[in-house]
């Protein structure tokens, strides 16, 4: 019986670069390309927060029309400001100036086309805060072109106000936005941790995790809210790569091309550091590092171990045993 301890050697790897890419399933050596996996979470969080300011306001009501061209199949301009006037005689303006299309003539018929404007009341206060009304182009009073176009406002209009009014102001947004980006961030990262493969053979290196908040939707400082609301989204991904895949390019590339003897390597390299994951401008593609030490050793030919063994002493034996240089220590 004999037992042998190999020579444990190492090569020293000096911040390889490596690529993992989720689109390939077998690792490519020359181009220290292996796979990847990759997992991606999105989160959207909505709360409403207390306002904490306050101060007098005006705000004039807005709405949403549909402008109608019942006149002529000719288009008509509409300069920014035209007044707008329901029955009861309020004045609303147009936010920017328009183009009307002009109306379709079927059958010697004329059938009105329309396009959606926005419009704004004349002047601040809730009693311009209407439901849904008709209006007529008080410009055009007087002419055919009155009774040929008009506006419908369906949804009515809202949001005019005069007066004292909480109002959202800047600390409220910052303390607001902080919360729910922290929550956004938080849970994207639990629920990321849950996802982590839990085989031996995974590594997720220490930067493999990467979490952005997206999009934060807040009213700007000084609008009127009692509670305003906040809408903050974000993104989280998770990428992990395989032990043996990362070893088979190291080996490939840093052990001795020449040795007469099969050279071996522990799956797990505990001198080898993996780090510095970057998650590049192409989705699939994701590049990092590897560094520290390789670890391996070459294996004693049995075949001919097994020969000098059946027709040698004992003394020859260990004499043999004690010139290879693969071999560490023995017993017999």
């Amino acid at each position: 019986s004999v037992t042998i301890r190999p020579q444990i050697q190492s090569a020293a790897v000096g911040r390889m670069e490596i690529t993992a890419d989720i689109s390939i399933s077998l690792v490519d050596i020359s181009a220290r390309r292996i796979p990847a996996m990759t997992i991606s979470l999105e989160k959207n969080l909505r709360q409403d927060y207390e306002a904490t300011g306050r101060k007098n306001v005006e705000e004039k009501a807005k709405g949403k029309v549909l402008v109608f061209n019942g006149y002529s199949s000719s288009p008509q301009i509409l300069a920014a400001n035209t007044r707008f006037q329901d029955s009861s005689g309020k004045i609303f303006r147009l936010a920017e100036g328009v183009l009307i299309p002009g109306a379709k003539v079927e059958n010697g018929k004329i059938v009105p086309t329309s396009i959606t404007v926005n419009l704004i009341a004349d002047s601040a206060g809730e009693e311009y805060n209407i439901g849904p009304t008709e209006l007529k182009i008080s410009g055009f009073r007087g002419t055919p072109k009155y009774d040929g176009f008009y506006a419908k406002a369906d949804g009515g209009f809202s949001g005019g106000f005069k007066g004292e009014a909480k109002t959202v102001t800047a600390d409220d947004l910052k303390r607001a936005s902080e919360d729910l980006t922290k929550r956004v961030f938080d849970e994207l990262k639990a629920e990321l941790q849950k996802k982590i493969p839990s085989g031996p053979d995974f590594v997720m290196p220490d930067s493999g995790r990467e979490i952005i908040i997206t999009a934060i939707q807040q009213p700007a400082a000084g609008e009127r809210f009692e509670r305003f609301p906040v809408n903050v989204s974000g993104r989280g991904r998770l990428a992990a790569v395989r032990r043996s895949h990362i070893n088979a390019v190291i080996s490939s590339i840093m052990l001795p091309k020449n040795s007469e003897l099969n050279i071996n390597f522990p799956e797990r390299q505990n001198k080898l550091s993996v780090g510095e994951l970057k998650f590049g401008p192409e989705p699939s593609r994701i590049t990092f590092y590897a560094s520290g030490e390789f670890i391996y050793w070459r294996e004693t030919n049995s075949g001919d171990l097994t020969k000098i063994l059946q027709v040698s002493s004992p003394k020859k034996a260990e004499a043999y045993l004690k010139s290879r240089e693969e071999i560490e220590s023995f017993r017999i």
